[in-house]
């Protein structure tokens, strides 16, 4: 029985982490726990009493995700895809939207997914590009339109007065 063999094998089974997945997960825990007494505080209470249950909810839904996400399991991604739209409807319905709040779970979700789900990788990379070009076009626009030797100089308001006159004659 040669044992020194066992040790030299390949661990293929074993899934590293990666760490866009840990640094989201720290701050989803984080945020739990900044959570709990978020459920008990005035501000709640002001909000509505419906509001404490349903953070108190969020959280514990919360807690499960990171969870699932901090293991590296599909189907953490999929339940805190379903508690950011359930989410999102109840503020609509209850008029405490914030469209950055939506922001920062979707591009949670996206780096979720992208490290999660491999046969998406090709999509993000072409979104990816396109988005990269929409901004340098943006950009280059942008300096254009600061930039143009071609832009009259004569921002006077006498002056563009005395040159509408000078058209009116």
């Amino acid at each position: 029985m040669n044992q020194v063999g066992v040790l030299n094998q390949p661990t293929n089974k074993i899934l590293k982490r990666p760490i866009a997945i840990t640094i989201i997960c720290i701050l989803g825990f984080i945020g739990v726990g900044l959570s709990i007494p978020m459920i008990f505080s005035e501000i709640a209470k002001q909000i509505g009493s419906w509001f404490g249950p349903y953070a108190g909810f969020v959280t514990i839904a919360n807690l499960i995700c990171m969870i699932g996400l901090w293991r590296t399991k599909k189907w953490g991604l999929y339940a805190y895809s379903v508690l950011v739209s359930i989410n999102q409807i109840v503020l609509i319905t209850k008029g405490q939207w914030n469209i950055l709040i939506l922001f920062v779970h979707v591009i949670i979700i996206l780096i979720a997914s992208y490290h999660l789900q491999p046969a998406t990788r090709p999509t993000y990379h072409q979104v990816a590009l396109y988005l990269k070009r929409k901004a340098w076009a943006i950009i280059v626009a942008y300096m254009i339109g600061i930039h143009n030797p071609y832009r009259e100089l004569e921002d006077d308001p006498d002056t563009i007065v005395y040159t509408i006159e000078d058209d009116e004659e």
